[in-house]
This record gives structure tokens, sequence and C-alpha cells, in this order.
């Protein structure tokens, strides 16, 4: 689908089918550096196509957090981070809304990111319970939370995992509908609502489960201790160079 988006977009005049498609990504090399803890690799792939871990880079370089986020990690244990990444939606005042009905009502501390304004910082709002963002290097806040929600891009959904925090994704496009379906049976967190259907009513009870059900944050601490045992370097250097 994305080759075939990509096609379009490039305007390359010349059909390709999706057979040619199917057939190129199947003969190729190719290399899915995700964690075969969340999805390992099918016995039925060809030997050309390898799942070689999750590779994540230091984003904490020339990024100090400011005394007011500090002070609002230091005054909950037990905190939720939304972020919706670098997805947009048409109605983000309205969802940023529906997220804090439900977090006020529940008095769940939350950590919400508005990064490329999926979310929106109102004017008022309760800063007691709520503490905004606009960006923050993941690999620093995660480990300092008790759960994510988030559109469920494939490097959120792994590093999320990788600090063993309970997950449940709001997926937007493409690939995030099949990780919400992957997060849902590993048991790390609650089947997500796509962002155009979310409502209170709907929506609350998910975010209620994913920070009270104890079952959950034991199987993502699990995928977590999975994760860090991996060491798949000098593997992903020689399929990259053979």
């Amino acid at each position: 689908m994305t080759v075939k988006i990509s096609i379009k977009w490039l305007k390359i005049t010349k059909k390709i089918t999706r057979k040619q498609i199917r057939n190129a990504l199947l003969s190729n090399k190719a290399i899915y550096t995700i964690s075969p803890a969340v999805f390992p690799r099918p016995e039925y792939w060809n030997e050309n196509i390898k799942v070689l871990g999750y590779h994540e880079r230091n984003k904490i370089i020339n990024w100090h957090p400011d005394k007011g986020l500090t002070d609002f990690l230091q005054k909950h244990n037990k905190i939720l981070f939304i972020t919706f990444g670098s997805m947009t939606n048409p109605e983000p005042e309205k969802k940023t809304k529906i997220l804090l009905e439900i977090l006020k009502r529940n008095k769940i501390p939350a950590l919400i990111n508005t990064a490329s304004g999926g979310l929106i910082k109102p004017d008022k709002f309760n800063d007691e319970l709520i503490h905004f963002v606009s960006r923050i290097p993941y690999d620093w806040i995660f480990p300092k939370i008790y759960g994510v929600i988030h559109h469920g891009g494939s490097g959120t959904t792994q590093m999320a995992l990788k600090y063993g925090c309970t997950t449940m994704i709001i997926p937007h496009t493409i690939d995030q509908f099949v990780w919400n379906k992957i997060i849902y049976k590993m048991g790390t967190g609650p089947k997500g609502i796509r962002i155009d259907k979310i409502t209170t009513i709907n929506l609350e009870p998910k975010i209620l489960e994913l920070m009270n059900n104890t079952s959950f944050k034991k199987k993502a601490e699990k995928i977590a201790s999975q994760m860090e045992k991996e060491d798949f370097r000098e593997e992903l250097y020689n399929s990259i160079v053979e």
C-alpha cells in the first residue's frame, strides 16, 4: 500500500502491479529493525527477510528538562504519557478535551505531548494533574512513567515496551492498526480505538483498564526483559555488508 501511494505521489506513469511489488518484497533482501519479542519472525518467510531487533538512537543530546517538568514527575508516582507523535487530526481541540475530561474525572496524572499538533494545550486546565510538553525524548521519559497512549508508530510502540510501559494505541493510519492488534494480543494493553472514533464514553473504560489492570504491566515488563537481552548488532552489520 505504501509503495502504491508513493508511486502516485511521485507521479510515476509506469504501471506497477501489486503482484510485482509483492514479488520484489519477497525476493529482495529486507531487514525489519523490530524486536522479535514483539514480532517474532514468521517461519514461512524467505531467508532474505530478517527481523534483527529494535535499534534505538540517543535522543537526549542537547535536551534538558525544565523545572516544571521535573517538579511534576516528582509529585506523582503513577503517570500516564499521551502523545500522537507526528500524527495530526482534523479536531485536535476536541480530542484533547475528551482526554482531559477523562483524566480529571478519574484523577489520573498525565503528561501530554502536543508534538506535531495532534493534541492542543488549552488555555485552562488542571496543571496539578496535567502537564503539557511540545517536545520530549521518549528514551528519557518512558522509564519514568507507568503507561503510554500513542498513535502506534513502530518506533514508539517498541520503545514503550522496551521500558515496560503498559500501552494503548489510538491508530491513525496504515501499520498503526496492525501494532494495535499486536499490543492487544500480547496482553500489554487494551485494544485502542481509531482516532476518528474516540468519544468520552468509549475511551474512558479503556484508559481505566490500561491504568488498573496489573496484568498489562507484568506482561509489558516481561517483554522489556526479553528486549534487554537482545543484541543483533553484529548480525545486522553482516546482513548489510554481505
